[in-house]
């Protein structure tokens, strides 16, 4: 089929396909058979490495205090956040029958991509009253920019060790309050009010193996990047200065 032929001949993959909203049933068909059906081709033409890019969405962060690789995953919850569990459990499947993988779970992606979840589609969302803050707003935000994420693939397939090994890419974390109070304060509103929420998760995620083991260093900061997404909403009309 078409993963067989686009895998042909390749010897590295990196998977970061999905989708992170629509119905359950394409969410499961699109984030787990997508997935199950490129690690099939990748085994049949002999991949050297598979590379796949998971998340922290699929860890029971429960109230822990802190969460790193050995941390369980979800057992029930969202479509999205089940996908993803059992997309990474079917990497995980073919890793026992052979196939070299590495796995990066990635946090909350900033950066300026028209696509960008954190970024341009945030702000639409904000200005339509779409987007709610979980409990008061004190939940973690841990993140990531883009171009560190980018670093993290490149060091992970030059580095043999990473083989069969799970990493938390992690830069820092902030708030939901801290990250969409800036928001809103960019696009002249008034901060977001509270939602409701029994236990918002409030823990670190903790990216010291991938720091240890890929040398990972987040070479964008935080402020960097907001300046980024500040630019780049101006740039867009959004900002009314």
């Amino acid at each position: 089929g078409v993963a067989r032929r686009a895998i042909e001949g390749t010897g590295l993959v990196v998977h970061c396909a999905a989708i992170i909203s629509g119905p359950p049933d394409e969410t499961m068909r699109v984030n787990v058979e997508g997935t199950r059906v490129l690690l099939d081709a990748a085994i049949e033409a002999r991949c050297e490495r598979f590379l796949y890019m998971s998340t922290f969405a699929v860890y029971a962060l429960d109230d822990r205090a802190v969460v790193d690789e050995s941390t369980p995953f979800l057992q029930e919850g969202p479509a999205f956040q089940l996908s993803r569990v059992r997309a990474e459990q079917a990497v995980w499947a073919a890793s026992a029958r052979g196939l070299p993988v590495t796995v990066l779970r990635a946090p909350n992606i900033l950066g300026v991509h028209p696509t960008s979840t954190w970024s341009v589609l945030l702000a639409q969302r904000i200005l339509k009253g779409e987007f709610a803050l979980r409990g008061d707003g004190s939940a973690s935000f841990p993140y990531a920019h883009v171009d560190n994420l980018v670093e993290a693939v490149l060091a992970a397939i030059r580095t043999p060790r990473a083989v069969g090994q799970a990493y938390n890419i992690v830069d820092g974390q902030t708030t939901g309050r801290e990250y969409t109070d800036r928001f809103c304060h960019w696009l002249g509103l008034s901060p977001l009010p509270g939602g409701q929420e029994v236990m918002p998760w409030r823990g670190r995620l903790d990216g010291a193996r991938a720091e240890r083991e890929l040398g990972y260093v987040a070479r964008v900061s935080y402020e960097e990047a907001m300046s980024e997404i500040e630019r780049d909403l101006a740039r867009r009309g959004m900002i009314k200065r």
